[in-house]
């Protein structure tokens, strides 16, 4: 087993059947995969980067985009299923 490999989690939003992304997240990084295609392309975001983006979509489930805040203020922990 390659230790060095991402643990990959599903959103806690997605049911089995439907389409989702998978998150793993480093101490430098969060990468991130569409499930349907794990062997395809993955988007690499720095820490800070990943918290700006969570940020700003958790906004738009709240009433609409903001300006995004800093990348400073700490954030929950992420809401992943194992």
């Amino acid at each position: 087993m390659d230790t060095n490999a991402p643990r990959w989690f599903k959103s806690s939003h997605s049911a089995a059947e439907t389409c989702c992304v998978e998150v793993a997240v480093g101490a430098r990084a969060v990468r991130v995969r569409d499930s349907a295609h794990p062997e395809g392309r993955v988007l690499g975001l720095a820490v800070p980067e990943w918290a700006v983006l969570v940020r700003s979509v958790s906004g738009a489930r709240e009433g609409g985009l903001r300006a995004a805040p800093s990348p400073n203020r700490p954030l929950p922990p992420p809401r992943c299923a194992a």
